[in-house]
């Protein structure tokens, strides 16, 4: 019977460790479309997301610039900083359910025994608390969870990183294509100038007319500056993303055009949950916040924590009599600790914890919606493009022939030479408009590429990590 007593109270102690306080995690409801609301006529290709950044574009360059950021960039480098320290902590918090044994040499004063008034003792003190409400497993659980959403969050910055740093190097390139244009108009220009000053001493053209070409090509001139101050800005932006001071890192060679798209897929809205980091590491934190009510109401009274003492070592009357005269101790015993007024301590803990589940719920939700507004916004943005830059071209072909049938009819003495002049800032305009919009057309394909989540590489942030490791010497 008294054996029977005995298996009972042990299938208790197993049945409340097995305990776990607390609501359990699950995803929440997100209303999320059947179908996207993207019309591109890409070609069949690989899922948008799984495309590896250095298979995007051909360049070289480009490829060398995110190498150079991936290991450098400060933010990145912060962010596996956090990694790291997540790390850190969940292996503190997956301590928690299991014993600590610590070494100990205690006094304790021994008052009426003379000149040995105080005794000593050297030994091994264990200390394990019962888990029985599942406290200590909440705190592990969420602290896993946050160590999951710290790897996310890294992927994350890389995912931002890749992205900004592609957008900046062909920001630069729109940049010099757009002086190259500027600078061969102003050549033509002075060419003009040259004419309408010889035709002016023939008494062909007017001074209004030659001061007009003057003003054109002062304007032209105008925004070469601004377009070489626009460049450098950009360029210690690009440096800044390399965790560089500003210098110049980006050679003109005179290939102005913008590159080729890789073939694409789109997928489904609803891939975004699995495949955008940044969404995985706001369910992770929201993980982090449901665990973290368990381990809140675990804490609370009246549930009680048990645990258990013990004590292994020696006992003696002096510090010298430790090593000879000392008698071999073993003591353990049960501890129990209930709290009984805490003045709303722990139910505070408890509305805290609430209440930052429901912020972590309503974060998630937000920024699913905000990745579906990311989406849907490059889409638009990438499907406009070609049309743009469709008009554009025509406009540059009409306005191409219409300055050069100007300056046939001038010479023909037709028109007068402020036709000529209009039709060259309008070819002007064109150009640089259609340098903007191809170059557009690359910079929505990649907000659509950073929107799926595109751009994380694994192993490149394994290496990152190791080193930034090794920078602590452990």
């Amino acid at each position: 019977m008294r054996g029977l007593s005995r298996v009972s109270a042990a299938g208790l102690v197993l049945l409340l460790t097995a305990c776990t306080l607390g609501p359990d995690y699950r995803r929440p409801a997100v209303d999320l479309p059947a179908e996207h609301r993207i019309t591109l006529d890409a070609e069949q290709g690989a899922a948008l997301a799984d495309i590896a950044w250095f298979d995007l574009f051909e360049d070289p360059r480009l490829e060398t610039l995110i190498n150079s950021a991936l290991a450098e960039n400060l933010e990145l480098r912060a962010a596996l900083a956090r990694l790291i320290e997540s790390g850190e902590r969940a292996r503190l918090a997956g301590a928690g359910p299991f014993p600590s044994v610590i070494g100990a040499l205690n006094n304790s004063p021994s008052p009426g025994l003379g000149d040995n008034d105080t005794s000593y003792s050297l030994g091994l003190v264990l200390r394990w608390e019962l888990d029985l409400f599942g406290k200590l497993r909440r705190t592990s659980e969420a602290a896993r969870a946050e160590l999951l959403a710290s790897e996310e969050g890294a992927r994350a910055v890389m995912v931002g990183l890749v992205a900004s740093v592609a957008s900046t190097y062909f920001r630069i390139r729109e940049l010099d294509r757009q002086i190259g244009i500027v600078e061969r108009t102003i050549e033509s220009q002075q060419d003009s100038l040259a004419l309408v000053q010889s035709l002016k001493s023939s008494g062909v053209v007017s001074a209004a007319e030659e001061q007009q070409a003057i003003a054109l090509l002062a304007s032209s001139r105008a925004q070469l500056p601004a377009l070489r101050r626009s460049r450098t800005i950009a360029e210690n932006g690009l440096a800044l993303l390399l965790g560089r001071a500003p210098q110049a890192l980006v050679e003109t060679d005179g290939v102005h055009s913008a590159p080729r798209l890789p073939s694409f897929d789109i997928e489904l809205p609803t891939a975004l949950l699995e495949d955008r980091p940044d969404l995985r590491a706001a369910e992770q934190r929201l993980r982090a916040a449901t665990a973290r009510v368990g381990a809140a109401i675990a804490n609370r009274f009246p549930f009680p924590s048990i645990g258990l003492n013990a004590f292994a070592g020696r006992f003696a009357s002096s510090l010298d009599n430790l090593a000879s005269d000392a008698d071999d101790l073993f003591s353990w015993g049960p501890t129990l600790s209930i709290p009984l007024l805490d003045f709303g301590r722990t139910g505070a803990a408890v509305g805290i914890a609430d209440a930052q589940l429901i912020q972590a719920t309503e974060a998630y939700r937000g920024a699913v919606l905000a990745a579906l507004r990311e989406l849907a916004d490059a889409a638009a943005g990438l499907s406009a493009a070609e049309a743009i830059i469709a008009h554009n071209r025509e406009r540059v072909r009409a306005s191409g022939e219409a300055l050069r049938l100007q300056r046939m009819r001038f010479r023909q003495g037709v028109v007068a030479y402020l036709e000529v002049l209009d039709a060259e800032r309008e070819l002007l305009a064109a150009e640089l408009n259609l340098a903007q919009a191809e170059f557009g057309r690359v910079q929505r394909f990649l907000d659509l590429y950073r929107a799926f989540g595109g751009g994380a590489d694994d192993e490149r942030l394994a290496e990152t990590l190791e080193r930034l490791k090794a920078t602590t010497g452990r």
